[in-house]
């Protein structure tokens, strides 16, 4: 067992009470006197194979109560009360504080005894003061895992007051019977089966309700599409999705997004963008999402520069996810383990870049044909640039493929340009 030395300090400057409480859960059971006081058990009937619920261990008509030891026993072939979670001091996530007469009853410590019995120990908050009225001195989340009936009983129980002196009480213990999902859903199962805690769903505009047990993990598989077919999610059954701040997920929502965060430059938005949540909400392993696109919308973006993205508020950027493109299907799919906006993003590929000038310099015309010595002829040449870009070409008149008479620098456009001589006399 182990527990924080702060709390034990206490308890032994109390008269030693903490170590005579925690011996009680190794004794024999005691005689109990039945009184106006009473302990009970308080389960559900029926609950849902593979799902969660909820035990309290009630008490009603005490006076100044102050510390409390009892045992909580069940079948472990039937239930379990998930012991894998223990904080420094040993306390379990699956059983949680109590709170009678408006005060705080406090888990001290928690010991496994053997499998199906598990040892509580707890005090009211703050030391001393003492609680008076109604209540309940624990919370247990249960985990149903095959058909049948246990009992959940109480055994090796002792109350305490402020001057610890021992309180008297009736201990009464419960059942639950579990049953297997009917056909229905997790609302089946025998009749009012508890499945676990609702899950309030809005996706796309659909609201249901769904069920996740305390731990977060989603009963039931959640699957939703779009109202226009093109984004389908999965969230697989045992799921663990959970809140923020790290407690179950009490609801999700996915909708149209109308305004999202500008794309990064020459990157377009392709189709409409969804905002899921709540912001932060996380899902152990990651869902599914399968978007599809419709290729005639894509414009100057190309198939292969697809991406699922989402936005990081913190960084204010969008960040691609590792995805798969399906060019046939004209689908992406890829796995999500956060909420926040997602959407697909395109990037429009830059223009190529410009091939340099190139010349050519053909059909070479001179006229007249025929002159006589003296008289003056023309030159005239074509010159065409099938590059992309300007460039220059030094253009040289020869007699005979010899004597040069006349070079003429020439800046073309692409294109065609006819480069003439002036008139020279022979």
């Amino acid at each position: 067992m182990e527990y924080s030395r702060t709390k034990v300090i206490r308890r032994l400057l109390r008269g030693i009470v903490l170590p005579l409480f925690m011996l009680a859960l190794l004794a024999l059971p005691l005689p109990v006197l039945a009184t106006g006081i009473t302990v009970s058990v308080d389960a559900p009937a029926e609950a849902t194979v593979g799902a969660e619920f909820t035990t309290r261990v009630n008490i009603a008509n005490v006076t100044n109560l102050d510390a409390v030891v009892f045992r909580v026993r069940f079948d472990p072939k039937i239930l379990d009360l998930s012991t894998k979670d223990a904080d420094s001091n040993g306390i379990y996530d699956s059983i949680v504080n109590g709170e009678v007469g408006g005060k705080k009853v406090e888990i001290l410590a928690t010991v496994l005894k053997e499998s199906g019995l598990i040892g509580i120990v707890a005090e009211v908050e703050p030391p001393l003061s003492g609680a008076t009225g109604s209540g309940y001195l624990a919370e247990l989340h249960f985990h149903a895992l095959s058909r049948g009936t246990s009992t959940i009983g109480l055994e090796n129980y002792s109350l305490s007051n402020a001057t610890a002196e021992t309180i008297t009480a009736t201990w009464i213990d419960g059942s639950v019977t579990t049953s297997v999902p009917s056909s229905g859903g997790p609302s089946g199962g025998g009749g009012g089966g508890a499945p676990g805690y609702s899950l309030t769903t809005d996706l796309f505009g659909s609201k249901e309700t769904n069920y996740i047990s305390y731990t977060g993990k989603v009963v039931e598989t959640i699957e939703a599409t779009s109202p226009d077919g093109n984004l389908g999610i999965t969230i697989p059954k045992g799921t663990i999705a959970k809140e923020k701040d790290g407690t179950r997920l009490k609801g999700l929502a996915i909708n149209a997004y109308e305004d999202p965060p500008a794309p990064p430059a020459d990157a377009n938005i392709i189709g409409l963008a969804y905002d899921f949540g709540p912001n932060g909400a996380t899902f152990d392993p990651p869902m599914t999402l399968t978007w599809s696109y419709d290729p005639d919308t894509l414009g100057d973006v190309t198939e292969e520069s697809l991406v699922l993205a989402y936005y990081d508020e913190v960084a204010s950027k969008w960040v691609e996810l590792e995805g798969v493109v399906d060019t046939e299907n004209n689908t992406i799919t890829a796995r999500v383990a956060h909420f926040t906006v997602f959407a697909i993003i395109g990037t429009v590929p830059p223009p190529p870049l410009p091939v340099p000038a190139a010349f050519a310099v053909s059909d070479l015309v001179i006229s007249p044909r025929e002159v006589y010595v003296g008289e003056p002829v023309n030159i005239e040449v074509l010159v065409a640039n099938t590059g992309g870009e300007s460039g220059s070409l030094e253009v040289a008149f020869k007699i005979n493929g010899a004597a040069v008479i006349e070079a003429r620098e020439v800046t073309l456009s692409p294109g065609l340009q006819l480069v003439s001589l002036a008139p020279h006399i022979y």
